[in-house]
């Protein structure tokens, strides 16, 4: 090969060769990096759609698939460049749509817009009616919020209408049944939950175990935890290091006062999986039922240190809760060598971000936290608050038991 030749080929590997279009060359590096994403192989599909881009910069798919690659890499800022860059090309391009609107969606906490991921989900509707992937997007947007917020505002309507479509344009579309599942569980439709979860074990017989474990959830808000335990014990056995089934299993067994079975299954599911902080919070939560404060502490504090951790925030009202239960127990504890004031303080602050403000337990506990670290008129403050907006299974007599306490400059302990 000659030194011209060799040039040519580095620089069309680069994707910087010559300024002309090339479309045929271009088709054919798009076809490839496709082939490799769907391979699962993201650094050389970037590589290819690189190329692809070079040879033809005006190539509004290779900027889309890009951005694929990119999102399934977590390079969440970078695939919404190259989505945006895709769009500009092309203004009809609803696949660019509705990748930007899942990097927004997945992009860090802070910078997370509801209304930048919905709006790009809905012009990919707009654009493609039929783009069934759209619509679990956007549903999947509205059962976050579902998921981190104490009432429902009308989530839940919009998300189960979401999912609906997706399987109407789709009913094979497993994923919708699945998320549409969570969501009537979520809002206490268990039956129609358990409907979905049937729909789902008949749709993808290859994933029967995670069928099984999640239908059990349906049977557990029911109170039918034999029933439950019964499935999440098939779902092991289908898949043995399956951790969700084994969280599950340990929430029922939990629920049943069985708290040493549920530490036994929530520790098997650290050892499948230790970078997930729900089984930590779930174990937590068991031992606390025990009174064990010291393990009970040192599993929320890990489950909040890999919270921390983690690249994509968690969306899960488990998040919550994890928080709000190790304030509580900072603050209340009595054992006085697990209290912490300014640590609960902390920690709960924390939860009432996460749940918007507008939980009367996450306010009850900063309250009672800022009662451990001596600062009463905040907790008089907050615990006021927390009696306002209270719910129906808020239980008012004992929060204003405790508001009198702090009241009286005096912090609140559990028995």
């Amino acid at each position: 090969m000659n030194i011209q030749k060799l040039w040519a080929a580095v620089l069309g590997h680069l994707g910087l060769r010559g300024r002309g279009a090339n479309p045929d060359a271009a088709n054919q590096a798009l076809e490839e990096g496709r082939s490799l994403l769907d391979e699962g192989d993201y650094d050389a599909a970037i590589a290819a759609f690189t190329q692809a881009i070079g040879l033809n910069p005006k190539c509004a798919e290779a900027y889309c698939s890009r951005g694929d690659a990119r999102r399934e890499k977590d390079e969440l800022d970078i695939a919404i460049a190259d989505y945006t860059e895709a769009i500009r090309l092309n203004p009809g391009h609803a696949l660019a749509y509705c990748g930007r609107g899942l990097a927004c969606y997945y992009y860090e906490h802070e910078e997370f817009d509801v209304d930048e991921a919905v709006s790009d989900f809905t012009q990919a509707i707009r654009l493609d009616p039929r783009l069934s992937q759209a619509y679990r997007a956007r549903g999947d947007v509205y059962r976050g919020i579902l998921e981190i917020a104490y009432t429902d505002e009308g989530e839940s309507d919009i998300a189960i209408a979401d999912y609906t479509a997706a399987i109407r344009i789709d009913p094979k579309d497993a994923a919708a049944y699945h998320s549409r599942a969570l969501v009537y569980w979520m809002i206490g439709e268990n039956e129609k939950a358990i409907a979905d979860y049937g729909a789902l074990i008949q749709l993808n017989p290859l994933k029967l175990g995670e069928a099984y474990s999640n239908q059990c959830l349906a049977y557990v808000s029911k109170g039918e935890y034999d029933n439950a335990i019964a499935d999440y014990t098939e779902a092991i056995r289908i898949d043995s290091k399956d951790a969700g089934a084994y969280i599950n299993r340990g929430a029922a067994y939990r629920a049943m006062g069985e708290h040493d079975r549920a530490i036994n299954d929530f520790t098997e599911a650290i050892r499948l999986n230790p970078e997930d902080l729900h089984p930590y919070y779930a174990r937590g939560g068991a031992y606390q039922n025990k009174r064990e404060y010291g393990r009970a502490i040192a599993d929320y504090s890990e489950a909040i240190r890999l919270d921390r951790l983690s690249k994509v925030v968690y969306r899960y009202a488990e998040t919550v809760t994890t928080y709000n239960n190790l304030a509580w127990l900072l603050a209340v504890c009595p054992h006085a060598e697990y209290r912490d004031g300014h640590r609960a303080v902390e920690h709960a602050t924390h939860a009432c971000n996460l749940s918007g403000w507008g939980n009367p337990y996450c306010l009850g506990t900063l309250a009672a936290a800022y009662a451990e670290a001596g600062e009463f008129a905040q907790a008089i403050k907050w615990q006021t608050k927390a009696i306002e907006i209270a719910t129906p299974d808020y239980d008012v007599p004992a929060a204003e038991s405790r508001l009198e306490l702090y009241k009286a400059s005096k912090a609140y302990r559990e028995e």
